[in-house]
């Protein structure tokens, strides 16, 4: 069935159901339709508001149908409430300030503090993030929030989920209002910035200025601390992504490889979808839960997916006080005054009492100040106190308030040229885009929401007291510019978005290319590894920047992408990709930090002697044993990856005190780092170096005895020692660690048993490319599964595909969604 016939049955099925429909949400395979009313004639008040139509298909995959975008938010608002209702309800607690009124210590004083401050005022809330959106995306969040209610009304609170994350008969379940959502969005896109547990802590930290020295710091040398170390972590939500072009692919269509890392719990979860307006939009794939629009997926001609960028979203600004009045800041030449607002907020204390709690912030005109004396006492209230200044922070994601739009806009693309000019907004608040489409061609870029501060405004204005020694610590991660100056605001290109301070899309690191690029959270710099993009400013990429050491899960993926084009990969002997080769390649659990070092690990066993404990000499060679015949893979049946964990673990910690996301201390690698070989350095370990030796032993003894004090065999299959509780069942979960160089990500503490307690990692998993057909060949997974709900049949099922390196045949055309189909529930209010 070609696409133009499929289209027009699909909006047969909408336009023709009957008036009076109920959710029935049975198995029968029938479907309704709605009358059509001309869109030129105003409807009977009589009419409902809102009509969808929801096929659910094989693992609960929801396919919502609509004639309009209000229809298509109502029926996918009701289907997500019928999966994950709690989720997004608690998270509205979050973004409203009122955690802690509700749920006590599980709730976060800091963000309620900060998130009544910032969405307090819901007049200012709607003016600024409701009221400019165009109508499609006002419909959009309309029906999505009654679509959710309607499900609470239909289930009520007596029925919602139980479990970890359930909220049965809890006191804070309710009806929604559109203002909640946009408060929730508006809390997403600050998720890199001013919603960092970071930079909250900082913003929450500050006390009135003044430019007197307290006791303690007047007695305290200021001292080296680390500062920021936990900001920039992919680990928690990081990503992979591979976007091959016809020269690359072994059938002539590009080919898409979307592999975000997110948590495993709460809303930064994946939520699958299929969403439908004939002849307007259609496109499959998933958000974060709450978002009412495919944020990662594909439609018949494109694919295009996101990893987590690490660029800069904000600034800080130094201010230099006035000696006579702290509460005043000097700006050209002249005084202005620092703003204060106090917000209150309610507990739960242990014993069932409310009590309030309330915060003063300051602000300039820049935006918040803030403390960095939690971080670093070196930037602290020493120092601070002498140079007679404070820090304030400005966001480039608080006025960011077109995501949603982007996102339809690139839903709707039919080809890369389409779907470049959806970007032009900037409206992605945090993240790198790849794509590929039908025809062959591969799109990297980091078109994000990033400060416009250009190099020579670097050059100029990281100055004054203490601006330089901020940016200097924190190796540019935060950068902290003269806030003396009105020549030091933020710039503007000529395609800038009106009213924002952000680099156009012109001024952005970008690849169109037929051949290949990828990225797995570094800079833009290596997204194509033979054509590194250069000459940009640091503030668009500091973490794995220009010239610097890379991520070895960065380094894995462009091994693998060469390896595949030589045939050397042992996957085929046939150079380039297909679908096939792609998702073998996805579950491949390679460990590169096996690969570049162990051998010279082995090569210095038996340890002995070096002033080593008997015990440590035993347990490091009894790891010997284990690693000298582990695979050097993470999969179910690798015995004595653990090992390689723990010991991985370890080095990490005594190599990388600070806790930055490589080893970059060159003393252990035999080859040092080196920027014109930088996919392949630094690599083996140094034991000629005694201390190394000392060290490496030391990490290998301890690592027996983590898994020793967690009763755990060192020697079993993989899949015995790191597994998801699921009920009653246990669910082997393959891959590992990212900083030990896995490309499919899976980060689980070690407990008591095993490695129970998975956090996050691989999440929503696709592989799309393209035939001579309207129908994309699509495939995937959700690892954590599509609800949080125990007694959901969706709970685990997909956790278990996964395991079985397993992946679902994504049902796009009617077909293949009548094939899969088991469930139709038809939706009228």
């Amino acid at each position: 069935m070609d696409g133009a016939v499929i289209h027009a049955f699909r909006r047969l099925l909408v336009v023709c159901t009957a008036l009076l429909v109920v959710a029935c949400n049975s198995g029968d395979r029938s479907r309704g339709a709605f009358a059509e009313i001309p869109p030129t004639v105003p409807p009977p008040a009589a009419e409902s508001r809102f009509q969808a139509l929801v096929q659910r298909t094989e693992f609960g995959i929801p396919h919502v149908t609509a004639e309009d975008w209000a229809g298509l938010g109502y029926g996918l608002g009701f289907a997500y409430a019928e999966d994950n209702y709690c989720l997004l309800m608690r998270e509205i607690l979050f973004a409203s300030g009122q955690s802690s009124r509700y749920l006590g210590d599980a709730g976060n004083e800091q963000s309620d503090l900060l998130y009544t401050l910032l969405n307090g005022d819901e007049d200012a809330l709607t003016a600024e993030w409701y009221e400019p959106q165009p109508d499609r995306v006002k419909e959009l969040v309309n029906g999505y929030v009654a679509g959710y209610n309607r499900y609470f009304r239909d289930t009520g609170a007596e029925n919602l989920s139980e479990g970890d994350e359930g909220c049965r008969n809890a006191d804070w379940v309710r009806e929604i209002t559109v203002t909640d959502l946009m408060k929730f969005l508006k809390k997403v896109s600050l998720q890199g910035s001013s919603d960092n547990g970071t930079i909250r802590r900082i913003i929450t930290d500050v006390q009135a200025p003044t430019t007197t020295a307290s006791a303690q710091s007047r007695q305290s040398p200021p001292q080296l601390a680390p500062m920021f170390t936990n900001m920039h972590d992919p680990s928690a939500s990081g990503s992979n992504a591979i976007a091959v072009g016809r020269d690359y692919s072994q059938t002539g269509s590009g080919l898409l490889l979307g592999n975000p890392h997110q948590p495993w719990q709460g809303t930064g979860q994946f939520y699958l979808m299929h969403l439908t307006i004939p002849g307007e939009y259609d496109a499959m794939g998933a958000s974060l839960h709450g978002i009412p629009v495919v944020a990662i997926g594909f439609n018949k001609d494109i694919a295009w997916t996101h990893t987590v960028s690490f660029a800069n979203r904000l600034t800080l600004y130094e201010l230099q006080l006035n000696p006579d009045n702290p509460m005043q800041y000097e700006y050209d030449g002249e005084m202005r005054d620092i703003g204060a607002e106090t917000v209150s907020i309610e507990r739960l204390n242990p014993d069932g009492s409310i009590s309030t709690v309330s915060q003063t912030f300051y602000s300039s005109h820049f935006g918040l100040l803030v403390d960095l004396s939690s971080q670093s006492p070196l930037i602290g209230g020493w120092p601070i106190a002498l140079s007679g200044t404070v820090f304030t922070v400005r966001d480039a994601n608080l006025d960011n308030n077109m995501g949603l739009s982007q996102w339809i806009r690139a839903g709707q693309a039919s080809s890369m040229a389409e779907f470049q000019t959806a970007l032009q907004d900037i409206a992605f608040p945090w993240v790198h885009t790849l794509a590929a489409d039908r025809n062959g061609n591969a799109f990297y870029g980091d078109i994000s929401s990033i400060p416009h501060v250009d190099q020579a405004k670097l050059d100029d204005c990281v100055s004054g007291p203490l601006a330089p020694v901020v940016t200097a610590v924190t190796n540019s991660l935060i950068i902290a510019l003269d806030g003396t100056r009105s020549a030091c605001e933020w710039g503007a290109d000529g395609d800038t978005p009106e009213g924002r301070n952000v680099f156009g899309y012109s001024s952005l690191p970008k690849i169109t290319t037929t051949e290949y690029v990828a990225n797995s959270n570094n800079s833009y710099w290596l997204s194509k590894a033979d054509e590194p993009i250069t000459g940009l400013p640091i503030i668009m990429g500091a973490l794995g920047g220009e010239n610097e050491q890379q991520f070895l899960r960065t380094r894995i993926t462009h091994q693998m992408v060469a390896e595949r084009m030589a045939g050397t990969d042992g996957i085929s002997t046939t150079p380039g990709f297909d679908l096939d080769n792609l998702k073998t390649l996805m579950y491949s659990n390679r460990v590169l930090g096996a690969e570049i070092a162990l051998d010279d690990v082995l090569a210095a066993c038996p340890f002995t002697g070096a002033g080593l404990s008997t015990d440590v000499l035993l347990r490091a060679n009894q790891a010997c044993s284990i690693l000298s015949s582990w695979n050097r893979r993470v999969d179910l049946d690798s015995a004595g990856a653990q090992v390689f964990t723990e010991f991985w673990r370890e080095l990490k910690r005594d190599f990388d005190p600070a806790g930055n996301l490589e080893i970059e201390n060159q003393q252990l690698w035999t080859v040092d780092f080196d920027a014109n070989n930088p996919i392949n350095t630094p690599s083996g370990f140094d034991l000629a170096e005694s201390d190394n030796y000392q060290r490496i032993a030391t990490a290998l003894s301890t690592g027996i005895l983590n898994l020793e004090q967690a009763n755990v065999d060192p020697t079993a299959p993989f899949g015995d020692t790191q597994f998801a509780q699921r009920n009653n069942d246990r669910i082997p979960i393959h891959g590992g660690l990212d900083d030990m160089g896995v490309f499919g990500v899976i980060k689980g503490g070690l407990s008591d048993g095993g490695y129970q307690s998975i956090n996050g990692g691989n999440s929503y998993i696709q592989a799309v490319t393209w035939d001579d057909t309207d129908c994309p060949l699509a495939e995937g997974v959700l690892v954590p599964s599509q609800s949080n709900d125990p007694a959901s049949d969706h709970f685990s099922d997909q956790t278990q595909l996964y395991s079985d390196k397993q992946w679902i045949a994504f049902p796009f055309c009617t077909d293949a969604i009548d094939a899969q189909l088991i469930s139709t529930t038809e939706l009228e209010e």
